[in-house]
């Protein structure tokens, strides 16, 4: 009888070369390890948003497995559950899987909203880069930001930041008609509107589409015998309708800075044309824009990129928006900001001199 021979177990060769060692660890020590990882993070979670699986797992304690994937692609969403485990996003437990505490933080509105703002929004122009750098492609030509989900997001961060603010300079101004320059979908009006039952409101854009969908979101409100939404230009006061004419508040947020593509005389003469326009009537007028620092924090060095690569005039400092009013028929009367609590935007409320 043969007996079996033994198999021995393979050796292990550890390499130990000097040269491939330290090119490994530059690349560690870089930092990129960490910056790609979280690359592949926020598509991850984008797409959890998208697919309804991240509303399932937000919506209870634990989720079954077979609830969880269900309407989903089997393979792909138990391999990125798996993932995510790995990442101390999500843990399984016997009731099912359930997000972790840091979990829920990185997928809460105001997190997800920002994500969305940069990843959805200016993602179909940030991952054109290298054509646009090349000037092979052209932006507005070839490339376009994502209004509708950018007017998607930018609403939740309004009505958790900035909503109340604005809301604040309208009443203590006295505002009974308001007219909102680059309404987007509209939904500042109809949170303004509801705030206020006696407030008028009239938005203006000059996207057929955002204006089509704000027609929309303000009947689906109830609100289309208070809000008219028109489509028009705000940088062409001339060529408004009569009744946008005959407001006493005004708010833009978020629309002056692209004036600036134009230079600081451009905004001056503007703001002057809205002062004419407005005469005594103007009880406020509220310009919400962000600020840039350059300091790397709170996603400001993202901002700058989204400006530049959709040739939008670069946002500035409070101080520099401040010598344009001086210089301009608008007087600001007060500033108003949230340090440290939401992005970046400071809002000035402005009257006639």
């Amino acid at each position: 009888m043969k007996t079996k021979a033994v198999e021995l177990e393979p050796a292990t060769v550890q390499l130990q070369d000097p040269e491939p060692k330290a090119k490994w660890t530059d690349y560690q020590d870089s930092g990129l390890e960490r910056f790609i990882g979280e690359l592949y993070l926020c598509h991850v979670l984008f797409a959890l948003a998208e697919s309804g699986v991240l509303a399932r797992l937000r919506a209870t304690e634990a989720v079954p497995e077979s609830r969880l994937v269900a309407e989903v692609n089997r393979h792909f969403a138990l391999h990125l559950l798996r993932y995510l485990e790995v990442e101390g996003i999500v843990e399984k437990i016997e009731a099912g899987w359930r997000l972790t505490a840091w979990g829920r933080r990185l997928t809460g509105d105001v997190a997800m909203a920002q994500l969305g703002f940069y990843i959805e929004a200016y993602g179909p122009v940030m991952s054109r880069m290298p054509g646009l750098l090349k000037g092979t492609l052209r932006y507005g030509r070839d490339v376009r930001r994502d209004g509708k989900a950018l007017g998607r997001h930018c609403t939740t961060l309004n009505r958790t930041f900035f909503t109340p603010i604005i809301s604040r300079i309208l009443t203590e101004a006295g505002a009974t008609a308001v007219l909102d320059l680059g309404c987007g979908a509209g939904t500042l009006l109809i949170d303004l509107a509801r705030a206020d039952p006696k407030l008028e409101a009239i938005g203006l854009d000059s996207a057929p589409d955002a204006v089509a969908y704000a027609v929309d979101q303000v009947e689906a409100a109830g609100l289309s015998d208070r809000i008219a939404i028109v489509k028009a230009d705000a940088f062409e006061p001339q060529t408004w309708p009569e009744r946008c004419r005959e407001v006493d508040a005004v708010t833009a947020i978020g629309v002056m800075h692209e004036r600036l593509r134009e230079g600081d005389g451009a905004v001056v003469s503007l703001l002057d044309a809205y002062a004419r326009l407005l005469g005594p009537r103007l009880v406020t007028f509220v310009l919400g824009e962000p600020e840039l620092y350059y300091d790397a924090r709170d996603n400001d060095s993202e901002m700058y990129l989204a400006h530049i690569f959709t040739e939008q005039g670069i946002p500035r400092r409070r101080e520099l928006w401040l010598e344009l009013f001086a210089a301009s028929a608008l007087r600001c009367r007060r500033v108003f900001d949230r340090p440290g609590a939401g992005p970046r935007l400071v809002f000035f409320d402005l009257v006639a001199r």
